[in-house]
């Protein structure tokens, strides 16, 4: 950074010779170099790969003295919208960014449409893979952002009920989505879950109810022989072969039974 008495020094000069770009440039690069807000952006880690690119002091000194002047504006209100990109990764509208909300970073103007967007849409919170450093990837469409992809994404049979655990069984995917959407689709897995096996049981507690009602019918036939044969209504030998007739037709009742009930999961 230059010295406070020397960029005084080149303020007065370029005062007194008003038709000099080049020392009105470097004027205003002194002057741009030693704002709070530009120095915050040159020290604060999460901010570095954009600074490096687009406003550390060899690409700041190539610009013109119309470029410089509005660079001012940028400065001033640039750490306020990456700020708040920031915040927006967990909670606000970083879930719904896309590609045509991406700034140009020179334009003081769109910065400003930016910053407004983030903070006037600020509610709901988000699940997101991506670091501080990484906020400019809230404007890359390669990132997912839609809660039922990231859900169908997923193995079943487990809980994902926080970022890291959906980061774990998605490592390759960058994503950010709605919380409350995620953990609506849960909920509604939930209760489908819930209301099949529901089902299930009912059907099960039919089915063994059927079988129990067959049994019993069976044996009541069974035992009508032998109701007969106590009163004398019937001989040994028809007693045998009505055993017989009632225990043949008591299989094959069953198995067509079975049958059915095999035919009515398939």
């Amino acid at each position: 950074m230059i010295a406070s008495k020397t960029y005084e020094l080149l303020s007065l000069i370029s005062d007194c010779l008003p038709e000099d770009q080049e020392l009105k440039r470097y004027v205003l690069f002194a002057q741009l170099v030693g704002l709070p807000e530009y120095i915050e952006l040159s020290k604060t880690q999460n901010y570095q790969s954009l600074f490096a690119k687009h406003f550390a002091p060899g690409v700041l000194v190539c610009l013109n003295v119309a470029e410089l002047e509005d660079m001012f504006h940028v400065i001033r209100i640039l750490p306020s919208v990456l700020s708040e990109l920031i915040i927006s990764i967990r909670t606000g509208c970083g879930s719904r960014l896309t590609s045509s909300d991406k700034p140009d970073f020179y334009n003081a103007d769109q910065l400003s449409d930016l910053l407004s967007k983030l903070k006037n849409d600020s509610e709901g919170t988000n699940y997101s893979n991506i670091k501080e450093s990484e906020f400019i990837m809230l404007f890359d469409d390669k990132v997912v952002r839609s809660a039922d992809a990231v859900f169908m994404s997923l193995p079943s049979g487990h809980k994902f009920e926080s970022a890291d655990a959906i980061s774990k069984a998605l490592p390759d995917i960058k994503f950010c989505i709605s919380q409350d959407a995620f953990l609506l689709l849960i909920n509604k897995t939930d209760e489908l879950i819930a209301a099949h096996k529901d089902i299930k049981n009912k059907q099960k507690t039919a089915r063994v109810s059927r079988l129990l009602l067959k049994i019993g019918l069976i044996l009541l036939f069974l035992a009508i022989p032998y109701v007969l044969i106590v009163f004398g209504s019937l001989s040994i030998e028809w007693f045998i072969k009505a055993e017989i007739a009632v225990f043949t037709v008591s299989i094959i009742y069953l198995l067509l039974g079975l049958k059915n009930e095999a035919k009515q999961h398939e």
